[in-house]
């Protein structure tokens, strides 16, 4: 296993996922390596290498043999049906963050849209009011300002629904 999995939460979830101890015997090589060993000279490191390099051809030799067939062929439908459920749930898990995200922009372009209706109400409502001609100048001035923010708020629109249209190609 040490061959396969350097890592010790590596080599669990791999001997959880065989669920077959025949199998992870033979991954699990024949000599231990302590940390004194570790720290032994680059010769030492090419022994190392050259026995886990035979330890994985002796298993790859005995679990391709025809005499195992049945064997691989479990050990790889297992594997199969596990890998479909984990790709299952990484699928699921994007469509759901997808899912926010595009939710969260509908929610903002509906309040920037109110906030819209408001504005032009307000300033309607003010311009039956008032008709005072030195008021003029800043309700041109107030309409180019609500022009400019219109124009900003569409275009923040046009972005967010490019924005879904590419998370939804995504998905697919």
């Amino acid at each position: 296993m040490q061959v396969i999995c350097v890592i010790q939460e590596n080599r669990k979830a791999l001997l959880r996922m065989l669920e077959d101890s025949e199998i992870a015997s033979y991954f699990i090589p024949e000599y231990n390596l302590k940390a004194s060993e570790m720290e032994d000279d680059a010769n030492d490191e090419v022994d190392r290498t050259e026995e886990a390099s035979r330890i994985m051809m002796s298993f790859l030799d005995w679990y391709t043999d025809e005499s195992q067939r049945q064997r691989y062929e479990g050990t790889r439908s297992r594997i199969e049906g596990k890998l479909q459920v984990m790709e299952a749930a990484a699928k699921k898990s994007r469509e759901k963050a997808a899912g926010r995200q595009a939710k969260r922009l509908r929610q903002q372009q509906e309040r920037s849209f109110k906030a819209s209706q408001a504005l032009d109400k307000t300033l309607a409502e003010a311009d039956a009011r008032r008709s005072n001609p030195e008021t003029s100048q800043l309700r041109a001035s107030s309409r180019q300002m609500l022009a400019t923010w219109r124009q900003e708020r569409d275009a923040a629109a046009e972005e967010g629904r490019r924005e879904l249209e590419r998370l939804a190609s995504c998905d697919l």
